[in-house]
């Protein structure tokens, strides 16, 4: 006899990603920016989360991190470490990952709430 799985979305973590620009202290200090995405790294993985780094190629950012296993309190403070440090100016998105089917549903709500009368 088969068990049927229930049909419930699968829960994944947020996922945070980190947008970076040199500030101009950054660019006279390449080894405060090497300094500062070490330290980055390091603050992800003592809250317990995981991260990886992108340099762009073009755009307006010059890299892009990406960090799981965290929650919004311990991202934001992060984010001010990082400025604090002064070689970074960053911010932060946080993103939610969707099936199909999920994000059918999403948009089914907001247009319903999009009907809503005053």
């Amino acid at each position: 006899m088969r068990m049927r799985v229930p049909d419930k979305p699968i829960v994944k973590p947020d996922t945070y990603f980190s947008l970076w620009k040199l500030t101009d202290e950054g660019v006279r200090s390449p080894a405060g920016v090497r300094d500062t995405v070490g330290r980055a790294s390091a603050m992800i993985r003592e809250l317990g989360g995981e991260c990886h780094l992108y340099v762009s190629i073009g755009g307006p950012y010059d890299m892009i991190g990406v960090a799981r296993g965290v929650d919004d309190t311990k991202i934001v403070q992060v984010q001010h470490a990082i400025r604090s440090l002064g070689a970074l100016e960053t911010t932060f998105i946080k993103t939610r990952e969707f099936s199909y089917k999920d994000y059918r549903a999403y948009i089914r709500d907001v247009n319903r709430l999009r009907r809503l009368k005053l």
